[in-house]
């Protein structure tokens, strides 16, 4: 792994992608996190159905502007409901850099269909339930590159 691609895999893995939409009352958020189980909320959310998280903003991990994002962020969801996948928006964050992106939760999704989806969105990684832990009651999220 080279420099760069070792600087995006350590910033990918300090990612914190917060569940921001789909919550019930009395709910407590839902915060997925790379190599760690999945909260409890997930299960509420997802049922025992595969899911990912992933974004159509900054492809490449190449910074581009907020309009350009946003617009970039709303032609996926948009792709997503006509496609009647289920997706709720996450923020992923950063909290030592401030970094925020917009991104989606979507499920009923197959691990690789969501490295496929990832990957003609132009991104380099999404994050998802490790294979065999798809129904998130004793699962871990894990982090898996598209290719790109």
């Amino acid at each position: 792994m080279n420099t760069a691609d070792a600087w995006l895999d350590a910033a990918y893995r300090k990612t914190s992608y917060w569940v921001v939409e789909g919550l019930v009352e009395g709910n407590q958020p839902v915060v997925l996190r790379v190599d760690q189980p999945c909260p409890e909320g997930m299960v509420a959310l997802v049922g025992a159905a595969p899911w990912a998280v992933m974004t159509a903003c900054n492809p490449g991990s190449a910074p581009l502007d907020s309009l350009a994002n946003a617009n970039l962020f709303q032609a996926l969801r948009r792709k997503l409901d006509g496609l009647g996948i289920q997706n709720l928006a996450v923020a992923g964050m950063d909290s030592e850099s401030g970094w925020v992106e917009p991104m989606v939760l979507v499920w009923p999704m197959e691990l690789a269909r969501a490295i496929d989806l990832g990957r003609e969105l132009g991104q380099r990684a999404i994050l998802a339930a490790k294979p065999g832990d798809s129904d998130c009651l004793e699962g871990v999220a894990g982090l898996f590159y598209t290719g790109l």
